[in-house]
């Protein structure tokens, strides 16, 4: 099997030219040594089986054992069979070597060509010209124009894979783009979530003893608000899971910041909602998901340090969405330079290509600003 691999119709054809050679002087018997009557035609046909590893070689040795031939044993190189190994020969030099070098090799080829020829005939003539050009332009030429074509065929397969590598890499970076973006959706989500949650049982805690019918109130919000957050988390789990259906509930957004506002009001911080100007047509999703995410993670941090209340104020232009979060009270988020809500917050507003400033206010409490440039604005 693998020596099958390696044997070549071409090589078969090179050996059977060898072969109808020697035979050829075993039927003839031309006049001359017979040890170079066998010697020179294996010259001049076997070196061409090493015509893929050392083609100018090769090449050269054929030629030259024709012209030596010629020159020293007999007009045996007068044998049809000699064409074939001059065209393969100069063929060789096109097809294998690269053209600076296969040129000068070609022209030592025809140089030994002529002497060949003028061996023959005793002299070069018009028509013993003609036939060397024919004899070595045409199977150079051939070999070039193909070995060139070979080379364009493996430069635009390299191409395609390197496109094919590059586009497996943007797929690979879009998929971690969206897994961290879907981390940054569970974070706001969950942490949002917990806290309410967490506020909302130790005031129903403390109302099971004074006014057990006063609990009713923070349990229904702990059921509405673990209710919305397993149905945002089903959503977001069937993105990772690629389920097919991944959209049935839609992204957040400041359409639904009211409710937002009213579930942080029951937990027990005062918020108070302020909008100046109307939106122009509809936000894009990305600003509208990234807006809603960053007034939740504010009151949450708000909810979270014990403030009292905080202000609300979305603000809209022709170029841009500006938001500012106020809260009063309590204390500043410890992890103000490095906390993951906060990191969060600057991520999405810088993949919106906006801007975030968040700061101790000098009262008292915690105030978050954020500027989020709209796509097409003029």
């Amino acid at each position: 099997m693998r020596l099958a691999s390696r044997v070549r119709p071409s090589d078969i054809a090179i050996v059977a030219l060898f072969i109808g050679t020697e035979l050829g002087v075993l039927i003839d018997t031309p006049e001359g040594s017979r040890l170079a009557l066998y010697l020179f035609p294996a010259l001049w046909t076997l070196p061409l089986l090493f015509r893929r590893r050392w083609p100018i070689a090769s090449s050269l040795v054929v030629i030259g054992a024709l012209t030596l031939e010629g020159r020293i044993a007999y007009n045996g190189t007068e044998s049809q069979w000699a064409l074939f190994a001059i065209l393969i020969a100069f063929f060789t030099l096109g097809r294998h070597v690269e053209l600076s070098s296969g040129t000068v090799a070609w022209g030592l080829g025809v140089v030994l060509g002529g002497i060949l020829l003028s061996s023959d005939t005793g002299g070069l003539s018009a028509s013993s010209v003609a036939f060397l050009a024919i004899a070595s332009v045409a199977p150079f030429a051939a070999g070039a124009a193909l070995r060139v074509r070979e080379e364009e065929t493996l430069d635009a397969e390299q191409r395609a894979e390197r496109l094919e590598a590059e586009n497996e890499a943007r797929a690979d970076a879009a998929v971690a783009e969206e897994r961290a973006r879907i981390a940054r959706e569970l974070h706001d989500m969950i942490g949002h979530a917990i806290t309410v949650i967490t506020v909302q049982a130790g005031a129903a805690r403390l109302q099971l003893d004074r006014d057990p019918s006063a609990a009713r109130a923070p349990l229904i919000a702990i059921e509405e608000t673990g209710q919305q957050t397993l149905d945002e988390m089903r959503r977001l789990i069937g993105v990772l899971r690629d389920m097919g259906e991944p959209g049935l509930a839609p992204q957040p957004g400041l359409g639904e910041l009211e409710r937002l506002a009213q579930g942080v009001r029951d937990s027990g911080l005062d918020v108070e909602l302020r909008r100046n100007g109307q939106p122009s047509g509809p936000l894009p999703p990305d600003v509208d998901l990234a807006a809603y995410r960053i007034v939740q993670e504010a009151l949450t941090n708000a909810l979270k340090h014990g403030g009292d209340s905080a202000v609300v104020t979305v603000g809209y232009s022709l170029r841009s969405l500006r938001l500012e979060i106020e809260s009063s009270g309590g204390r500043p988020p410890s992890s103000a330079n490095g906390g993951r809500g906060l990191v969060g917050m600057r991520e999405r507003v810088e993949l919106c290509g906006g801007e975030l400033e968040a700061a101790e206010q000098a009262g008292g409490g915690y105030a978050v600003r954020a500027s989020l440039p709209l796509a097409g604005a003029p």
